[in-house]
């Protein structure tokens, strides 16, 4: 029914999409804090940095990896929910062409639960992200 845009509370490291954050309010009344990430305006930035296979890749990721993840741990434990909480993926859309401004990936706030990114910038070399995606494969 509505959005009420957070205007306290911007984005950080933002430079493949604009995020904004605000409350959804359904038609019976509910709350959502979310996070909403709308692709850049600029089609050569857009281009440049791939965000159209970005979009696609983090609403794949969203609605199919991440499911099919929590369903093979739950086949594999008897617990039924000790597997990592994630912000809920609320809506995707990635169609592109000359509708592009209206592609975006809505996403639960998980900062009023106390969740904060790191002040740390971690660097991994290349061949510690290839070891540690290997040990992923397995």
């Amino acid at each position: 029914v509505s959005f009420k845009l957070n205007k306290d509370h911007v984005g950080q490291d933002q430079y493949m999409s604009t995020v904004l954050f605000g409350t959804i309010t359904t038609s019976d009344e509910s709350q959502y804090c979310v996070v909403v990430k709308l692709k850049l305006r600029d089609e050569n930035r857009r281009v440049k940095f791939k965000i159209d296979f970005q979009f696609h890749n983090e609403i794949t990721m969203y609605e199919r990896i991440i499911p099919f993840l929590f369903e093979c741990h739950r086949s594999m434990t008897d617990v039924e929910r000790d597997y990592p909480t994630l912000a809920r993926f609320f809506y995707g859309r990635n169609e592109c062409g000359e509708f592009v401004e209206r592609d975006l990936i809505v996403l639960e706030n998980v900062s009023p639960f106390g969740f904060r990114l790191s002040e740390e910038r971690l660097f991994i070399d290349y061949d510690h992200i290839v070891i540690a995606l290997q040990a992923l494969a397995k």
